[in-house]
């Protein structure tokens, strides 16, 4: 299993997401690297290498990365979330979708961005299974590739996810303007620095034991100027979008894409 986590467009508002979700299915997937360059456009995947506070912001306005009305390639964004991409390779075993699941957290006191998910349900665009077929090598003619809505008991024999995104959502924040909003989000993050997100994934059988786990932790320094430190403790991803509000505490929001 391998986390790679990347900053990537709103999943629910932004009309990048969808040529997004297709760079990094293909970088997940093949180890391909980085698609684009984001400081141009938002549908350019990049593997990050540190949290920069700006990443973790979503909005129901336009924004992006903290920025309100950000204009240009980015006018029609609506704000930014770090992702945990994730593959899975059965190396020759199957398993299921379905007995996949994962544990978020925050370093804040109040553990803002936690929460729980699995049990998912069916493959889409954003969760690609593939069952590499009789021959058990994938990449052959006999594949089935699984993204069309598909149920998640399906047992295949590969998996790649955009990943699980953790985000605060500055719509309900105070703020006589826009960003006055994403400035108060910004400044509960920069309030508990270092700031951390922590994503863990658990594959388990269907008799329930555990086949494999594993977790990834995003930092950012206590100084905006200050090199940002990512530390991976295993190979293992997913995408979750956690959202909070308000300056004591942000508000919570969940996208598994």
């Amino acid at each position: 299993m391998n986390i790679i986590p990347s900053v990537g467009p709103n999943s629910s508002l932004s009309s990048s997401w969808s040529q997004y979700s297709a760079n990094a299915i293909a970088a997940v997937a093949g180890g391909s690297g980085n698609t684009g360059d984001p400081s141009i456009g938002p549908s350019a995947y990049t593997v990050a290498a540190g949290l920069n506070p700006d990443d973790l912001i979503l909005s129901s306005f336009p924004s992006w990365e903290g920025i309100a009305d950000p204009g240009g390639q980015f006018g029609g964004e609506y704000g930014a979330q770090l992702l945990f991409g994730l593959a899975i390779f059965g190396n020759g075993n199957y398993f299921r979708l379905s007995n996949l699941y994962n544990t978020m957290s925050s370093s804040d006191p109040g553990n803002t961005l936690a929460g729980n998910s699995g049990g998912f349900s069916v493959y889409g665009p954003n969760l690609v299974g593939i069952d590499c077929g009789q021959d058990g090598v994938c990449g052959t003619g006999d594949d089935i590739v699984y993204r069309n809505g598909e149920d998640a008991s399906i047992p295949v024999s590969e998996l790649f996810y955009v990943g699980v995104g953790a985000a605060f959502d500055a719509t309900a924040e105070p703020g006589a303007t826009n960003q006055d909003r994403l400035d108060n989000v910004a400044a509960f993050i920069f309030s508990n620095s270092p700031f951390s997100v922590s994503n863990t994934y658990t594959l388990y059988d269907d008799t329930g034991s555990q086949i494999i786990t594993g977790a990834a932790t995003l930092s950012e320094a206590p100084e905006p100027s200050t090199a940002s430190l990512l530390m991976i403790t295993s190979a293992v991803a997913g995408l979750h979008v956690l959202i909070r509000t308000s300056q004591q505490r942000p508000t919570m929001a969940i996208s598994r894409g």
